[in-house]
């Protein structure tokens, strides 16, 4: 993609200075060599992101684009991947269509497409279709097609993502080697934040007890307790998550309610969202997303680590109403603590600064949505401060199906 974009005459000297080729002819290397500089954006500058994007909106907004393809260079694309949901397949095929046309007129031809309805892109050149999805289409035996999405692992055969395990060479374990495998773990949605919060808690309580970042000498404790963690590692890719939250036939028939909930402990916080979507009497319950924070090594009290989580709850909430594309009916956020409840509920100068300006902060955010009361029994949020084995997330539970009652109508909620 930066290779499509010529550089303005006045910015190629710039970076002659940064990224240039010296060459000698006939390796005379007494000779003056020529200097080579770029025509083109490089890879590895910082700018060059940013001005691909900028041409790729460009380009839209030149061919004065129908709204639906603006809008989807605009929020779809992550620079030159485009990954977009539409509810019918003939929306599909027109928006994939226009998208060719109109970016190839400006010098991006969009290859490796994937769909996982294969009459999407049936009709395009071979070239232009994925390589797993151009051998899935000629009934290639036992092919299970994985497209890389954004560092997940999508199977558009399925329609799942998965999670990539990458071996780990072994080595004596050192606080180095525990943050490049514990920052190899990628997880953009924090599905499996359970897992993954444990390997940090074991590194937070290695802090101090080593002398160096290759000090072998970890305490049998939490030497043990790690390669207990990292002895899992190897189950991560069995780990699957539905990549459509909604089942419906017409998303916009269904009604779709966002149900949040928090929890702390005295290790760590979070918060977790789940979609309840109910469309013809049936309710499907999917988790969303989930964000989460080691505590502090200065102590905290239980109420103000819950007052932390109920912070990212309102921050969930506020970040998912901005960029799904449903309509949200209503949002509604779950916690286990009284004592944050209290406080939401009343005025946040009464307090000190600590609590006040979160109460103030969780207020300014969630106004005119409800807090609610759930016991930890049934609090998924629990999972993610106390931790869960890796192969708990493979099978059916509350962190990957929500709670029960969830599922239940509304009137025997309270009940």
């Amino acid at each position: 993609m930066f290779h499509q974009v010529r550089l303005l005459p006045q910015d190629k000297p710039l970076l002659r200075n940064f990224f240039f080729f010296l060459l000698w002819r006939d390796l005379d290397c007494k000779a003056p060599p020529t200097v080579y500089e770029w025509q083109v954006l490089p890879f590895g500058t910082t700018s060059s992101p940013c001005c691909a994007i900028y041409i790729l909106q460009k380009i839209i907004e030149d061919a004065q684009a129908a709204e639906c393809i603006s809008h989807s260079i605009h929020n779809c694309f992550y620079v030159d991947n485009c990954l977009q949901s539409l509810p019918t397949l003939e929306e599909a095929k027109d928006l994939l269509q226009n998208l060719r046309t109109i970016l190839s007129s400006g010098g991006f031809e969009i290859r490796k497409w994937a769909s996982n309805d294969p009459r999407v892109i049936s009709d395009l050149p071979p070239e232009s279709r994925s390589e797993q999805t151009e051998l899935w289409l000629s009934h290639h035996p036992s092919l299970d097609p994985s497209e890389s999405t954004l560092g997940l692992l999508w199977n558009c055969h399925k329609d799942i993502l998965r999670y990539r395990h990458r071996a780990i060479e072994p080595t004596t374990p050192t606080m180095l080697h525990l943050y490049r495998v514990l920052a190899s773990q990628y997880d953009p949605l924090g599905y499996i934040l359970p897992y993954t919060t444990r390997a940090k808690i074991i590194v937070q309580q290695l802090w101090g007890k080593t002398r160096d970042w290759d000090d072998p000498n970890i305490p049998h404790n939490l030497l043990e307790a790690w390669l207990s963690w990292e002895g899992e590692l190897p189950a991560l890719s069995t780990i699957t998550l539905p990549r459509c939250f909604t089942r419906s036939v017409d998303p916009t028939s269904a009604i779709h309610d966002l149900h949040i909930f928090c929890d702390a402990s005295e290790q760590s916080y979070g918060a977790v969202a789940y979609m309840r979507t109910e469309d013809d009497q049936q309710v499907n319950v999917s988790f969303l997303v989930a964000r989460s924070r080691i505590a502090p090594k200065k102590r905290l009290s239980i109420p103000r680590l819950e007052l932390c989580a109920a912070l990212i709850g309102a921050q969930l909430a506020n970040l998912l109403q901005t960029e799904l594309a449903l309509h949200i009916r209503k949002t509604t956020l779950w916690t286990d603590s009284m004592t944050v409840l209290c406080w939401l509920l009343s005025d946040s100068c009464r307090y000190k600064i600590f609590v006040g300006t979160r109460v103030a902060k969780i207020q300014e955010l969630t106004k005119g949505q409800e807090w609610h009361y759930v016991n930890s029994q049934s609090n998924p949020a629990d999972d993610l401060t106390k931790g869960k084995l890796l192969t708990d997330l493979v099978r059916p539970c509350r962190w990957n199906q929500g709670p029960a009652f969830l599922s239940q109508p509304f009137e025997l909620w309270l009940h």
